[in-house]
């Protein structure tokens, strides 16, 4: 990049973080989102709390795009995965009160529920054995056919929505969202962290764009190798007979997926991984709401 556009690019940066700095709640809210809505990267809403009280909720885009009707703080919404936290703890309730066994087949209380070896306790624990891999899926569909929300869940996925809630205890202060969009998956965590931020006065972390190596199913297994940072690592990907795993230290290991070109994510520890460097290449770049880093990868010795 010329000494020039850096020389702006950093202007522009400041700036950013000089009028987040100085607006309100709203404003601040406002500018983050409506990159996003411009762009159809998002439609859905958002809602700030703290204390209790709500300090912040707006809809953004489309709840019907056919129809034209705007998405709206009261729009019914799926929400996705934000349920299972409250749907374990009312389980584990059941459970202590012996109405549930959790080694029981989860058949014994939905007769309907497909899968006749998976116990109570395995899908509590995300480990029921269900195909691991969304290619699954394709026989179900036509090359050109859409897959519609519908369609999807006749042959039990579903897919655009996706949703958020984050709690500090010290602050007692919340953010969530529901969307009916799909977030570019490497803008998924920064999107949660800027709201975070936004509640809490935090000044805006800006981050310059990176363009990130790009694989295919019959190429992502060059990423694999052990990647290392100072105070985190070391991380390990490797190959396994259905695609890639990795390990932090001496962790658990946890099924990677690839999820576009350019990011793999990894479920069981919500981190996104994009790679750059060559093949194989030689940064990882690591993001969750918690983790912003960058690693090298290891020489062999």
């Amino acid at each position: 990049m010329p000494a020039g556009s850096i020389a702006l690019l950093a202007l522009v940066l400041v700036a950013c973080a000089q009028a987040s700095a100085g607006s309100t709640l709203s404003e601040r809210v406002d500018a983050i989102l409506a990159p996003l809505v411009e762009a159809h990267e998002f439609s859905g809403a958002v809602v700030l709390l703290r204390g209790g009280e709500v300090v912040y909720q707006r809809g953004f885009g489309s709840a019907n795009h056919d129809a034209r009707i705007p998405f709206t703080p009261e729009t019914a919404s799926d929400g996705g995965s934000l349920a299972k936290t409250l749907t374990a703890a009312g389980i584990w309730w059941l459970a202590q009160e012996g109405r549930i066994k959790l080694d029981a087949p989860a058949t014994d209380y939905v007769p309907g529920y497909p899968h006749a070896a998976t116990t109570v306790r395995q899908l509590i624990a995300h480990s029921n054995g269900l195909p691991w891999d969304y290619a699954t899926f394709d026989p179900h569909f036509a090359p050109d056919q859409p897959r519609t929300t519908e369609a999807m869940l006749d042959t039990g996925d579903l897919n655009a929505f996706y949703s958020f809630v984050y709690w500090d205890r010290a602050r007692n202060e919340s953010v969530a969202y529901v969307s009916n969009s799909t977030l570019p998956p490497w803008r998924r965590a920064v999107l949660a962290r800027e709201l975070i931020d936004a509640l809490s006065g935090t000044p805006a972390r800006i981050s310059a764009p990176v363009t990130f190596e790009r694989f295919t199913r019959e190429t992502q297994g060059v990423v694999a190798g052990t990647y290392l940072a100072a105070n985190f690592g070391p991380l390990t990907i490797s190959k396994a007979s259905q695609g890639l795993r990795m390990r932090v230290a001496d962790g658990l290991e946890y099924d990677l997926f690839q999820v576009t070109r350019e990011v793999f994510y990894a479920p069981g520890l919500d981190y996104w991984l994009a790679f750059r460097g060559g093949s194989p290449p030689a940064v990882l770049h690591l993001r969750s709401l918690f983790v912003d880093t960058v690693l090298n990868r290891a020489t062999a010795q």
